[in-house]
């Protein structure tokens, strides 16, 4: 999976820029009170010019570390929260789902 979405970068603009998810890291820690134990998660984004350059192995144009927490009662994997949550960002709002890259 992945999300594609236009990225202006180094003064060109990628119509078809290609966000893929390479790794989600976990921790178990405590919430602010110090009393429910949350699942911290730091996803490890790369952008891509497309999908084509991902999949020819070319190098990422950028690498983004991001910190949110999982919801650990989900039915979806944290890969799949990691994607939804890219989503509620900014920078994601409006990409387009890109599934069939595993």
């Amino acid at each position: 999976m992945g999300l594609e979405k236009s990225k202006d970068k180094f003064g060109v603009t990628f119509a078809n820029a290609y966000t893929r998810i390479n790794q989600v890291r976990t921790s178990q820690g405590l919430d602010s009170d110090g009393t429910t134990k949350i699942i911290n998660a730091e996803i490890i984004v790369q952008i891509y010019p497309d999908q084509t350059a991902r999949n020819n192995g070319d190098p990422s144009m950028e690498t983004q570390r991001l910190n949110t927490t999982m919801d650990k009662n989900s039915t979806d994997n944290f890969y799949s929260q990691s994607y939804t949550y890219l989503k509620t960002l900014p920078e994601w709002t409006g990409a387009t789902d890109i599934t069939g890259d595993e």
